[in-house]
């Protein structure tokens, strides 16, 4: 609790000293909520925080988040040179090579993020972000939700989860998807435990890349993009169901 009190103090703090603000949501009415001050800092801060503890989320077996954020950054570099698109080229390349080298060493279970490192990779990202879209008005502000999917939903998914079964959403459980893959694959495959884990990231960012390919060839369509990431948040319902009464079997 206090961890968290403290992530919303330092964020409200960094949304304000840097000036962060999401100027267009496409929608008339969310425009004019966004044109309040203090409700732009409150959406923009809770949009933060709903990443970064995503992200920590989905930390949890190798290659996962390192592997989603390097795509999401490879897609951003495929439009810079592809599209007319304003945006530091320089500054993306550089990211991609090293967080390329970064998935290397934690697939191969030598390095780890840790909570400091997806803090860090995520708020920037989210930062990044929002100052590619701003910047560049034809691409959907959709497109970026859809870019951020994965973890978004990971964590609201697992709050209504944990407060539908009376447990306080802040606290940790094993049933998040990818632990759930985890198990499958331990029952399914006789492999050793760090290969399954970095299996489990190839798995889900295998999944994720195709469907932001799909959502990066339509950047600017939003009703495109908004009906995507109903698809993404359905299979992730139905994967969910289906591993998690899987795992039910066993206990049973």
């Amino acid at each position: 609790s206090l961890r968290f009190f403290i992530k919303i103090i330092l964020i409200i703090f960094f949304v304000l000293s840097l000036n962060i603000s999401i100027t267009d949501l496409r929608v008339e009415f969310l425009n004019m909520l966004l044109n309040n001050f203090y409700f732009n800092i409150f959406f923009v801060s809770f949009c933060f925080l709903v990443l970064i503890n995503g992200s920590n989320f989905i930390d949890g077996s190798n290659g996962i988040a390192i592997g989603y954020y390097l795509i999401i950054y490879i897609f951003l570099f495929y439009l810079i040179k592809t599209q007319e698109i304003y945006f530091d080229q320089n500054l993306i390349f550089s990211l991609i090579f090293c967080l390329s080298i970064l998935l290397f060493f934690n697939l191969s279970n030598k390095l780890f993020l840790g909570d400091n490192g997806i803090y860090i990779l995520s708020i920037y990202t989210g930062y990044i972000l929002i100052l590619f879209v701003n910047s560049n008005y034809y691409i959907s502000p959709y497109y970026i939700m859809n870019l951020l999917w994965y973890p978004a939903f990971e964590i609201l998914f697992s709050m209504l989860r944990k407060i539908k079964s009376n447990i306080s959403p802040m606290s940790p459980d094993t049933n998040h998807l990818h632990q759930l893959i985890f198990f499958f694959l331990k029952k399914k495959l006789n492999f050793l435990q760090d290969f399954r884990s970095s299996l489990v990231g190839i798995t889900i960012n295998l999944y994720n890349f195709i469907f932001l390919f799909i959502s990066t060839l339509f950047f600017e369509n939003s009703k495109f993009q908004l009906v995507l990431v109903v698809i993404n948040i359905a299979n992730y319902l139905v994967i969910f169901k289906l591993l998690n009464s899987f795992k039910k079997k066993f206990k049973h």
